[in-house]
């Protein structure tokens, strides 16, 4: 007797507990308060960016399998970011982009959307040409890997390569996006009548009350005849209601008047699984892709027209979670992830400017110099030219090292100001110290000439109120901590240089047999990623191998005068190589001061190749790592 009254208890509080509203959401905090940590992770996360960019304009993520997806959507992220395509890194990109169309769905729906971000007219007939391949590869409507099933995530990038091209001008068939918008819809799970709550916040007067609502999200593949629907989760959703909201967008509203009640009632659905799943921490229904999830987020509010969507103020909230999320760095992984992190602060599918100037206004940045150990604060601002003035003194630090002073602040008299770049002084100036400090900045303007990351500290001689006693100096010099900053806009000739070789490289360009010891990857066996014109790649040999060589021979024979090797830089590091020409002549032994940089080998007068081996014979560790080169360049 008494079990049953505990459980109905149980049952009577589980009840009550089930009939008590939802308690609503805390809202997130106001863009005024977001806005300055948004700019300053937009500027941070370009610069994450622009670090890892490849001499010839690439990046490496992913470089086997799609040599041109990532680098054009990295390429899309800085356009969409502020960069202008005359930026440095924008320029030496594009020019890769443009002679080097993508084969796959993916590839192409993000060098439609890096080439028309350009908004420059030269870039027509490649956006032409890939607007071609994306009709010519549609399936049923939707897309897939070339020569594989179709899914949604292929999908939804056909689907944003048909709006670039339209933004670029092209005209996309009415059929070709009826057929996509119809295809989409078969991605979406059988609706159910689910409880759906009202929406906590609203947007031009638009509120979903609580009421029982259709529920349906989205998932990747289109379930066969008797089989299950494909797991439903956040990242598909968004990416189904991406696309239809795409083709409503290309169709300019004239959709069949049979078809627009069907997809009218699948967004909805959509959106109501949004509400009940709602989430910005984590791509809902699935166990990653989180910031895949947040830029197709960003695609349906920006869509979408509204600052609440599904009830949730999902910029502010997103755009709060990432600023948090960001490492030291300035990345949230790696530059696919980076680039849709960028993508969704800067709200790039939105056309027209919606947010701050992070990433667009980079010359004014502004920089702090403070921790609460250091005696010195000190700011800076611009890049790649920067201001640096002091801001303050820490007393905390300054009663330490003054400790006869009492309990009052210390005064202080400045005699003379440093300013030092990675170590050495690049600016001094004197004062005559007879005044206490009362925020004199003695301010210095250093213009820098190249790129790369540099360490910046102020160094400030004072008055030492204790001289005299003991002995003790006239002045103390007082430490700031170090202000770490990236100058990245710079153009950059030796990289351009390196560029141009890759571009100009006569192994890419004659037919040539290429035969190794071992390869890591085993494709293709022919020309293992050597003399592809792309840094991201290489030929590795295996772990095992204990005496890597590459042997070159030409169809014909070729005359040469200089000889660029470049190894590659993500594996343990060659220290010493051997190149043979011809087998007529003793190898040459070539030690690698910096293993790695290309090695440039000039050839005596124009020599005739018809043989080149290079070996491997000395490594950092020693034995048992993946070694080898990205680039062999013959000129």
């Amino acid at each position: 007797m008494r079990t049953i009254v505990r459980l109905t208890l149980i049952a009577l509080s589980a009840s009550t507990a089930l009939a008590q509203p939802a308690k609503p959401p805390k809202a997130p905090p106001t863009l005024v308060a977001l806005q300055p940590r948004i700019d300053d992770a937009i500027h941070r996360g370009v610069d994450a960016i622009l670090r890892t960019q490849q001499a010839d304009g690439t990046w490496s993520d992913h470089g086997y399998a799609y040599p041109v997806g990532p680098t054009a959507l990295c390429t899309y992220a800085l356009l969409k970011s502020g960069l202008k395509p005359e930026h440095p890194a924008v320029a030496r990109t594009l020019h890769f982009l443009e002679h080097n169309l993508s084969n796959k769905t993916y590839g192409v729906g993000c060098q439609l959307m890096a080439l028309e971000a350009t908004k420059d007219k030269r870039y027509k007939p490649q956006i032409k040409e890939l607007l071609g391949r994306l009709l010519d590869w549609q399936r049923g409507g939707g897309w897939a890997y070339p020569g594989s099933h179709i899914d949604l995530s292929n999908t939804q990038y056909g689907a944003l390569g048909f709006r670039a091209a339209r933004l670029a001008g092209l005209k996309v068939p009415r059929s070709a996006i009826l057929k996509l918008m119809r295809h989409a819809q078969h991605y979406q799970e059988q609706p159910k009548t689910l409880e759906v709550p009202a929406d906590p916040f609203h947007d031009e007067g638009y509120a979903r009350t609580a009421a029982p609502g259709n529920v349906a999200g989205f998932g990747y593949r289109v379930p066969k005849t008797g089989q299950a629907q494909s797991r439903v989760n956040g990242s598909m959703t968004t990416a189904g209601l991406g696309v239809l909201l795409i083709c409503q967008e290309l169709l300019d509203g004239k959709i069949p008047r049979r078809s627009k009640p069907e997809l009218d009632a699948s967004i909805e659905r959509g959106l109501n699984w949004m509400r009940l799943n709602w989430s910005v921490e984590r791509n809902p229904g699935s166990g990653g892709h989180h910031l895949y999830y947040l830029y197709g987020l960003e695609r349906v509010g920006g869509l979408m027209h509204r600052e609440a969507m599904a009830g949730r103020y999902w910029y502010r909230e997103g755009a709060d979670v990432l600023v948090r999320k960001q490492n030291a760095a300035g990345a949230w992984g790696g530059n696919p992830d980076n680039a849709f992190a960028l993508l969704f602060l800067k709200r790039a599918t939105r056309l027209g400017s919606v947010t701050g100037a992070g990433g667009t206004d980079r010359a004014h940045r502004t920089y702090l110099a403070a921790r609460d150990d250091a005696e010195v604060e000190f700011r800076g601002a611009g890049n790649p030219n920067l201001s640096l003035w002091i801001t303050g003194f820490n007393q905390k630090k300054l009663k330490k090292r003054f400790p006869k002073g009492g309990k009052s602040d210390r005064e202080v008299h400045v005699k003379r100001v440093e300013y030092l770049i990675d170590g050495k002084v690049v600016h001094s100036v004197a004062h005559h110290g007879e005044k206490s400090w009362k925020d004199e900045p003695f301010a210095y303007r250093h213009p820098f000439k190249r790129c790369g990351r540099y360490s910046i500290a102020a160094r400030v001689h004072v008055k030492n109120p204790d001289a005299g006693n003991d002995g003790e100096a006239d002045t103390i010099p007082l430490e700031s901590p170090l202000m770490v900053i990236d100058v990245l806009d710079l153009p950059d000739p030796d990289r351009d240089a390196i560029g141009t070789s890759i571009r100009n490289n006569r192994l890419s360009k004659i037919p040539m047999r290429i035969t190794h010891s071992t390869i890591k990857h085993r494709w293709p066996i022919q020309r293992p990623f050597i003399g592809d014109g792309i840094l991201s790649t290489a030929w590795l040999c295996t772990a095992q191998d204990a005496k890597p060589w590459l042997r070159f021979r030409p169809k014909d024979s070729v005359r040469i005068k200089e000889l660029i090797i470049w190894p590659n830089q993500t594996g343990a590091k060659i220290k010493k190589i051997e190149v043979l020409m011809n087998r007529t002549s003793k190898p040459r032994v070539i030690n690698l001061a910096h293993p790695r940089r290309p090695v440039q080998i000039p050839i005596r007068g124009r020599r005739t190749l018809n043989e080149l081996e290079i070996r491997i014979v000395e490594t950092d560790p020693p034995q048992n790592r993946e070694v080898g080169f990205s680039e062999v360049i013959l000129r």
